[in-house]
């Protein structure tokens, strides 16, 4: 149920997922907070798609359709003012999964490196992957950013670019960087779902 505080992603065009939460409730319009990096004026009556989880132990998730109608700089509620995204709701509530593809938990643990850095893989399908970063982790990688990706199982090797379609910190700012990446091309099934995989970052 939509609420205040609510934590929501925000889908706008194709493959352009952005983290954002529910502020206010007003009649049919919601207001969320602006998104970063931030919806600007040629977004205005554009549709976006809207998407939480059923509920906070649940990995299922429904959404809906909205349509931009308003970008404003000092939206106040409790007290407080915050940029915001006013949005009015086209659709009713749809099952939905962020996904394009299956997502394996590694049973065994996987060695990721940016450079030097060991990353940790928590999954990985034959679209994308899951990667957290240490806090405080050099040099610093942003969303949209594409890093080139060297992955191998057994003795299979495959270069792949991936592009980071969100980035997010456990534990506040400054705790561990988690990355969702996008392979720009399909990784071969018998290799994503096979478990044991390594991936090295270069």
């Amino acid at each position: 149920m939509l609420k205040p505080g609510l934590p929501i992603d925000v889908i706008i065009g194709k493959n352009k997922i952005r983290k954002s939460s529910v502020q206010d409730l007003k009649e049919d319009v919601i207001v969320i907070l602006q998104t970063f990096p931030p919806l600007d004026s040629a977004s205005l009556e554009k549709n976006l798609f809207i998407t939480y989880p059923v509920n906070e132990k649940d990995v299922s998730r429904i959404g809906f359709w909205a349509q931009i109608v308003e970008l404003r700089e000092g939206y106040t509620t409790c007290g407080r003012g915050f940029p915001a995204v006013l949005v009015r709701r086209l659709s009713k509530n749809i099952p939905c999964d962020l996904r394009a593809y299956a997502r394996f938990s590694p049973k065994h643990c996987l060695e990721v490196r940016f450079g030097d850095e060991m990353l940790e893989v928590v999954n990985i399908s034959r679209g994308g992957a899951h990667l957290v970063r240490r806090p405080g982790a050099i040099p610093p990688i942003g969303w949209g950013d594409t890093i080139p990706l060297e992955i191998s199982a057994g003795r299979t090797l495959i270069s792949s670019n991936a592009k980071i379609v969100r980035l997010w910190h456990t534990k506040g700012s400054f705790g561990p960087e988690h990355l969702a990446v996008k392979f720009l091309k399909e990784l071969p099934a018998e290799l994503a779902e096979k478990k044991g995989i390594r991936v090295k970052c270069v």
